[in-house]
C-alpha cells in the first residue's frame, strides 16, 4: 500500500505513514477493525502440507560445498533498536513517525527505559527480554503467527483427540503439575546451568530472536545440561514450560543451526505441547519403569499391559507427530531448508564431522529401499521421534507449500521484525576464511629441474645478488634471486 498523502510505500497493515505521519485510513474504520484487522488482512492458508506454491520448491540440501574464499556480502545496515514513546511498539530510528500510532519517533536518551508488557518493570531499551519475568520486549504489532501457518495436520488432530478422550486432559494436567514438571525440572536444576543474559548469553539472545518471530509473549526458562548430550527437550505444564539443551548442541552447531533447535523447542510451547509431552515422558519415556519404549514389540504381547498400552501408544503416536510441527516452526524462523536438514542429520549421527561425509540424497534413497511397513511398525513401538528420513521428507514438503511461502513473505514484510530478520540473516552468512599470515623471513619456491619445493632464510642471501641453491631431492644446482623466489 502507499501513503495517500506523500506516496511512500508502506506495509499493508500500517495505520499511519512512518514518513509523514498521515493516517492511511479513516480513524473510525481503523478503530473498528482494531487487532482483528491484522488477522483478516493475512491470507487464509491451507493445512501444513498444502498444494505447492507457484515459486519453485526449495532446493534439496546436498553435502556442503567447499568454503569460498570470497568474503560474505554484508547485510544491509539496520537502525538501532528502539520503541515508540507513545504506544511502546518497536520502531526504527530511520522513521519519522510510528507506523502503529502515528506518534513522532524520538531517539531515546541515554539510560532510557521501556516497561515490560507483562509485569511493567522498566527495562533498558536494548533489552530484548524482561529481567524479571522474561517477557519478550517489542513483539511485532504488524505480524501474528497462527497455528495453521506451520502446524502438522496430524499433530492438530492427534492433540484434539487426546483432549477429547474422557478424563485424559484432567489426568494429564494433574500428572504434569504434581509429578511430571517438578520431577523432570528437579533433574536439571542441580546439574544444569540456567540460561540468562549472564550465563550462556549467546543462547539467551538466540532464544529472544526465535520468541519474537514466533510471537511468544514470554521466554520459557531454559537450561543447558551435560546429561542430555545431543538432545533437546521441552517439558512443563500448559502455562509453565521449560527447555533443556544438551551441551553437545551448544558446542558443535553454528549459531544459525542452534537457532533452528531453539525455535523447534519454542514451537512445541507455541503449539501447547509441553503438558502432554511431559506426561508421555513419565508414562512411556526415559524416566524409567516398564514401558512400551523399553519393552519394544514384546510389550505388545504382555497381557498385563493391555490396559495401559492403548494410552501409551496413543501418546507416543502424537509425540512423533508433534515433532513434525516443531520442525516446521524451526524452519519458519530460520527460513533455510539446508540448515534445517543439516541439523536433523547431525543430531541423528551425533556428529557434526560425520555429516560432511554423507550425501543426503543417497541416504534418502537407501531408506526407500527398506520395507516401509516394517519401518513404520518399528517407529510405532520403539521411537518417540520419527526417523530422520521421515522428518526430512515432511520438512521438504512443508518448505514447498503455499503455507510456508506465504508465512515467510509475511515475516519479511513485517516492519517490526526487520531488525530481528536482518540479524538472523547475518547468522546464516558464512564467516570469511581467516587470512594466512605472510612469511617474510624465508624465500620459497620450486626447483626448476624436479619441481620439489625449497625454503631458504632471506638473511642468508646477500641483498641484490643471486645465489646458487642445491636441490635436496635431485641434487642439481640452480640460481635464485630474492625477487624471483616467491613468484
Amino acid at each position: 500500500m502507499f501513503c495517500p498523502a506523500c506516496g511512500t510505500q508502506l506495509p499493508d497493515d500500517s495505520v499511519f505513514c512512518f514518513d509523514c505521519g498521515q493516517g492511511t485510513k479513516p480513524v473510525a474504520a481503523a478503530t473498528a477493525q482494531g487487532p482483528a484487522h491484522h488477522a483478516a488482512a493475512a491470507p487464509t492458508h491451507a493445512p501444513i502440507h498444502a498444494t505447492p506454491a507457484t515459486p519453485a520448491p526449495v532446493a534439496a540440501a546436498s553435502p556442503p560445498a567447499p568454503a569460498s574464499h570470497a568474503p560474505a556480502a554484508a547485510p544491509s545496515p539496520v537502525a538501532p533498536r528502539a520503541f515508540c514513546h507513545a504506544c511502546g511498539g518497536p520502531v526504527d530510528l530511520s522513521s519519522r513517525f510510528c507506523h502503529s500510532c502515528g506518534a513522532e519517533v524520538v531517539a531515546p536518551p541515554s539510560g532510557a527505559v521501556v516497561p515490560c508488557p507483562i509485569c511493567g518493570l522498566q527495562n533498558p531499551t536494548d533489552r530484548r527480554v524482561c529481567s524479571r519475568c522474561r517477557g519478550v520486549m517489542g513483539l511485532p504489532r504488524d505480524f501474528q503467527i497462527r497455528g495453521d501457518d506451520y502446524e502438522f495436520a496430524g499433530d492438530r488432530q492427534g492433540l484434539a483427540a487426546l483432549k477429547a478422550t474422557p478424563g485424559i486432559a484432567h489426568v494429564a494436567d494433574y500428572i504434569s503439575r504434581k509429578l511430571g514438571k517438578p520431577y523432570i525440572e528437579g533433574q536439571f536444576i542441580g546439574g544444569a546451568i540456567r540460561v540468562s543474559d549472564e550465563q550462556f548469553p549467546q543462547i539467551h539472545r538466540l532464544a529472544s530472536y526465535a520468541a519474537t518471530v514466533l510471537c511468544l509473549p514470554q521466554l520459557p526458562q531454559m537450561y543447558v545440561s551435560g546429561d542430555r548430550g545431543w538432545a533437546s527437550e521441552t517439558h512443563g505444564t500448559a502455562t509453565d514450560a521449560f527447555v533443556v539443551l544438551g551441551t553437545y548442541l551448544t558446542r558443535q552447531l553454528t549459531e544459525a543451526e542452534l537457532l533452528f533447535i531453539i525455535a523447534h523447542e519454542l514451537g512445541h510451547i507455541k503449539s501447547g505441547h509441553a503438558m502432554y509431552r511431559t506426561v508421555a515422558e513419565i508414562l512411556a519415556g526415559s524416566s524409567g519403569g516398564a514401558n512400551v519404549m523399553g519393552g519394544g514389540i514384546f510389550a505388545l504381547l504382555d497381557v498385563k499391559r493391555l490396559i495401559t498400552l492403548p494410552i501409551e501408544l496413543k501418546l507416543l503416536q502424537w509425540v512423533r507427530q508433534s515433532e513434525i510441527t516443531a520442525d516446521a516452526a524451526g524452519l519458519a524462523v530460520v527460513g533455510d531448508l539446508e540448515i534445517a536438514n543439516k541439523v536433523l542429520m547431525i543430531m541423528s549421527l551425533r556428529s557434526a564431522d560425520m555429516y560432511r561425509q554423507i550425501n543426503l540424497e543417497a541416504y534418502l534413497r537407501q531408506q526407500e529401499e527398506l520395507d516401509q511397513n516394517i519401518v513404520k511398525l518399528s517407529e510405532y513401538v520403539s521411537q518417540s521421534t520419527p526417523y530422520v528420513a521421515t522428518r526430512v521428507k515432511l520438512m521438504r514438503e512443508y518448505a514447498g507449500s503455499q503455507n510456508f511461502h506465504a508465512l515467510r513473505a509475511r515475516i519479511a514484510g513485517s516492519r517490526d521484525l526487520a531488525e530481528t530478520c536482518a540479524t538472523i540473516e547475518r547468522l546464516k552468512a558464512p564467516e570469511p576464511p581467516a587470512s594466512t599470515p605472510v612469511d617474510d623471513t624465508n624465500l620459497r619456491g620450486t626447483c626448476p629441474h624436479c619441481q620439489a619445493p625449497y625454503k631458504v632464510a632471506r638473511d642468508k642471501i646477500p641483498e641484490g645478488q643471486k645465489v646458487h641453491l642445491r636441490c635436496k631431492q635431485c641434487k642439481k644446482t640452480f640460481p635464485v634471486a630474492p625477487e624471483e623466489a616467491d613468484d
